[in-house]
């Protein structure tokens, strides 16, 4: 699943791929946007030299 579909679908929010909007939807939730970047994890299947961004977050 897109990252823009998983959005649509399980937060239920109105997707746009613009950096403006994008910036101030999550500055305003940073703890929503940690707990997105966890489940989408949770979710997919990464490759075993790939890295995301849950990977920062255990930094």
């Amino acid at each position: 699943m897109k990252p823009s579909e998983y959005c649509k679908q399980e937060l239920r929010i109105k997707y746009q791929k613009g950096y403006e909007y994008n910036y101030d939807y999550w500055y305003s939730r940073p703890e929503d946007l940690v707990r997105a970047i966890k489940e989408y994890e949770r979710m997919t299947k990464k490759q075993k030299d790939e890295f995301t961004l849950a990977d920062l977050l255990k930094s």
